[in-house]
């Protein structure tokens, strides 16, 4: 069994927060996001999909590749091909799949990657997701678009500035 992992590029969290904000508003026009969803680019009632109220700010049309363009802090806790708000495989820095084996004595994967060592960035976003039974041998024939496609990814960790997670 294996746990990839996807880690995020971003850049300033504090930038630009409120004009993406406001471009988006301007956008789709006044509405509720207590009663509404955003999803394949039309708005439908909340109640008509059973998304837990949670979720709607966070799946509000935003991709994980619109967050990391728009320099805000805006990222998707959830992502997945139903929610529409999957990342460009561009966007992606480093998928690292981890098996149950390569768990921590204290219950936790620890790995690194190789940093970016550009101007301007935050740091990184690490989403996490469970490959179920797919065998080692299946996850590395997939192709990346495949691997993003098919998991549901949660965020771990946001704007993590080191090269190493735990």
């Amino acid at each position: 069994m294996l746990d990839p992992a996807q880690i995020f590029k971003s850049t300033n969290p504090d930038n630009n927060v409120i004009k993406a904000t406001e471009a988006y508003t301007q956008e789709v026009g006044e509405f509720d996001t207590d009663s509404f969803v955003i999803y394949r680019s039309e708005v439908y009632g909340k109640g008509q999909f059973g998304i837990p109220k949670e979720l709607v700010r966070i799946i509000v049309g935003y991709s994980a590749s619109e967050a990391v363009r728009h320099d805000n802090n805006l990222s998707p806790v959830i992502l997945s091909l139903e929610l529409n708000n999957l990342p460009k495989p561009r966007d992606i820095h480093r998928i690292i799949a981890l098996k149950k084996s390569d768990l921590g004595a204290n219950g936790t994967f620890q790995f690194t990657w190789d940093h970016y060592d550009g101007d301007g960035l935050a740091g990184y976003n690490i989403y996490t997701a469970e490959s179920g039974n797919l065998s080692e041998e299946a996850l590395h024939n997939m192709t990346k678009q495949e691997i993003i496609e098919d998991f549901n990814w949660s965020l771990q960790k946001k704007y993590e500035n080191q090269s190493i997670f735990a």
